[in-house]
């Protein structure tokens, strides 16, 4: 089970220590020197498929290969299995890597090596984190939380007959088609434009670029709470609360309670 980041400590600014390395919470200021594109590409490899890396990365024969794995083949296929074999992706999360971890990554062989500038204490040799397989995936899961991506995998269930599970597999790809035309409007310049640009009382252009993605998102869905509350203040105030549904406390509700 994925260990789930206290919400006090998505809060703030301070790196999060990990047996995978040292996590850390670029600012937006931090990722607009990369810029905002670069930044999207790095979120893209959390929740990427190994059929979209085929196909929209690797392109060129990309889309041949993936299409003479057997149904079971492509079932079976993971990320981590394309960072061993291709370069090109291997390549691609050790940028990712590079820009969350505190440390220097490279990839070696079968796993991820994350090298610190720091020396341990008793041995006096730079700190080294290893990040295999099953690491990797937990680091990822780590690193996503930091930035409000929901990069855990659905469970897949026991299919009865071969139609069921071509089915299952047709809804979730819809699903996923769905949610990416949502995705359109929650763009990090998006947010920071309806932050900024008159919701909230002391957020500008000039210091919201201080925050984290985190603490923009968590602002950006308090301001959407506080709008919706008071929508229902006026409507109370102006036609009364007969069935009793008005809730007084809705602009102060625990956010972290009700993402989990």
């Amino acid at each position: 089970m994925i260990a789930k980041i206290p919400y006090s400590v998505l809060q703030t600014h301070s790196p999060i220590r990990t047996q995978y390395g040292t996590i850390v919470k670029p600012k937006l200021s931090e990722i607009a020197d990369i810029t905002f594109p670069q930044f999207y590409l790095y979120e893209m490899l959390f929740t990427i498929t190994p059929e979209d890396f085929f196909i929209k990365v690797l392109m060129g024969d990309g889309e041949k290969i993936w299409n003479e794995f057997s149904d079971e083949q492509k079932h079976q296929i993971t990320i981590f299995d394309l960072i061993e074999n291709y370069p090109v992706v291997q390549d691609l999360y050790c940028q990712m890597l590079n820009f969350f971890l505190l440390e220097n990554v490279t990839f070696a062989t079968h796993i991820f090596i994350a090298t610190s500038d720091q020396t341990d204490d008793v041995t006096g040799l730079r700190k080294v984190f290893e990040i295999d397989r099953g690491g990797f995936h937990n680091l990822m899961s780590l690193i996503a939380q930091t930035c409000c991506i929901d990069s855990e995998e659905e469970e897949i269930p026991k299919f009865k007959n071969k139609r069921a599970e071509e089915l299952y597999y047709l809804f979730k790809k819809t699903k996923e088609e769905e949610l990416a035309k949502k995705a359109s409007n929650n763009t990090i310049e998006n947010i920071i434009s309806a932050v900024c640009g008159g919701r909230h009382p002391s957020l500008n252009y000039t210091n919201v670029y201080d925050l984290t993605v985190f603490q923009l998102i968590d602002v950006f869905k308090r301001l959407q709470i506080n709008v919706a509350s008071s929508m229902n203040e006026m409507r109370v105030s102006v036609w009364g609360d007969e069935k009793k549904q008005f809730d007084i406390d809705a602009w102060h509700q625990d956010l972290n309670k009700k993402s989990q």
